[in-house]
């Protein structure tokens, strides 16, 4: 359903215009970890015309960008507006778009200088490298053509324009009650499941956590992206504990959580000492793995997540959950 308003969205738009970005120039570093272009929004551009150009940089994330600065000019453009964007970002590679507006100074062949983008490399923080996008250009064509313009051209071209423009409402208006009826029936199906789904019992923070711990466990990314697997794991354990005890640990960093929990007394004391003892080598283990990157082993790992399911069932009352354990309670 949603594939279908997708596309009658994109025929829509493209009944007016290709918004498809034009790549003037580009250029990547030896090992690819480094790609760097010059996007144009216009295909045609006028000199009435207020052009965006966006300087693209995907890079990995072993590798740090000092973004370039630009003036009131770029070339034979003056500058009225600039935007800088992180657009996508994975494990791996992240993408960043500064935005230029652009006003042509004049019809022609325009030039958009190059442009130097300076970073470093992880393991060699004090090097500073260079990638220098070339040099492009642009041709930007007058709003009014050369020559004398006749007035019984215009009015015999008025027709067809109208008419054309009559053709293209009536397409993007069939276009739009289409998508509208898809919505409605999306919005319909959406409000069924929703009334099934209320009869279906709440499930505790208890209950919730104990299942992403075991779905976590069964996917196996222990053993093919560990970095990965901790940084869920952690996730999970942070909110069941923001959900039981009111601490915002998601948005906290570890050793604030920690401290905030020690601070607690009383009814609202959550884990006694030896348990936020256990809390903290947890924490501080699944940081060491994040952030140092470093390689536990499948002992270790094991104990992490056996750790993480003792401090969720100990402020329950079922008993000790693994996800083993289960699997060989239900043979039975």
């Amino acid at each position: 359903m949603r594939l279908y308003i997708i596309i009658f969205l994109s025929f829509a738009v493209n009944v007016f215009a290709d918004n498809t970005p034009l790549t003037l120039s580009s250029i990547a570093s030896n090992d690819g970890r480094l790609q760097v272009k010059w996007e144009l929004s216009l295909r045609n551009v006028r000199l009435s015309d207020n052009v965006t150009l966006t300087l693209r940089i995907e890079y990995a994330e072993s590798i740090q960008i000092d973004v370039p600065v630009f003036d009131s000019s770029l070339g034979d453009f003056d500058v009225t507006n600039i935007s800088d964007n992180v657009v996508s970002l994975t494990t791996s590679r992240e993408v960043r778009e500064v935005r230029l507006t652009l006003v042509p100074q004049h019809a022609g062949t325009l030039d958009v200088w190059q442009v130097p983008i300076y970073y470093r490399n992880a393991d060699q923080p004090d090097t500073v490298l260079t990638l220098v996008l070339p040099r492009c250009q642009i041709e930007v064509a007058k709003s009014i053509p050369d020559g004398k313009v006749s007035l019984d051209e215009i009015n015999a071209a008025s027709p067809t324009l109208a008419e054309s423009q009559r053709s293209r409402f009536w397409i993007l208006a069939a276009a739009i009650v289409v998508v509208l009826l898809l919505a409605l029936a999306t919005a319909l199906l959406w409000y069924r499941k929703r009334q099934m789904s209320n009869d279906e019992p709440t499930r505790s923070p208890h209950d919730i956590a104990l299942s992403q711990l075991q779905t976590l466990w069964e996917s196996r990314q222990h053993e093919s992206d560990i970095r990965r697997f901790f940084i869920e794991l952690t996730a999970i354990v942070r909110v069941y504990l923001e959900q039981t005890t009111g601490v915002h640990a998601p948005e906290q960093t570890t050793e604030e959580f920690l401290n905030e929990i020690g601070r607690k007394k009383g009814p609202q004391k959550l884990f006694d000492t030896e348990t936020q003892s256990r809390l903290r080598e947890f924490l501080e283990a699944a940081d060491y793995v994040k952030f140092a990157r470093a390689k536990p082993s499948r002992f270790e790992i094991q104990t992490s997540f056996d750790a993480a399911v003792r401090l969720v069932k100990e402020s329950s009352t079922r008993e000790y959950f693994h996800p083993e354990a289960q699997r060989r309670e239900g043979k039975k």
